[in-house]
């Protein structure tokens, strides 16, 4: 169902660490939405987006996904720094299906 989902209405994300010649990433398909206004709360912010992809496209990126650090997603030339990762909502039967990261940027 995710992986439907995601090839219908994603497109194409690099996920990556740091800013060198070297640093790890990987480009898989995402589905970036924004939140409701009834999901602006905590530490949410206007102009925050959720990417929602799938755990198994990471191949050997290294994990965990780091917050508020060095890594971050890049779109379309954007780059969105990774605010919050949420790898509990979509597991089945305890197996992480796809992570959704709030992102800012």
């Amino acid at each position: 169902m995710y992986r439907r989902q995601i090839a219908a209405n994603g497109g194409l994300v690099t996920l990556r660490r740091g800013s060198g010649a070297d640093a790890p990433e990987v480009t898989c398909k995402a589905r970036i939405t924004g939140y409701a206004p009834q999901e602006m709360v905590g530490d949410v912010l206007q102009g925050d987006s959720k990417v929602i992809f799938l755990a198994e496209d990471l191949g050997a990126f290294p994990l965990p996904i780091r917050t508020r650090s060095t890594d971050a997603i890049w779109s379309d030339g954007r780059k969105m720094t990774v605010q919050a990762v949420d790898d509990q909502t979509r597991r089945v039967a305890g197996e992480l299906i796809a992570y959704e990261l709030r992102v800012r940027g």
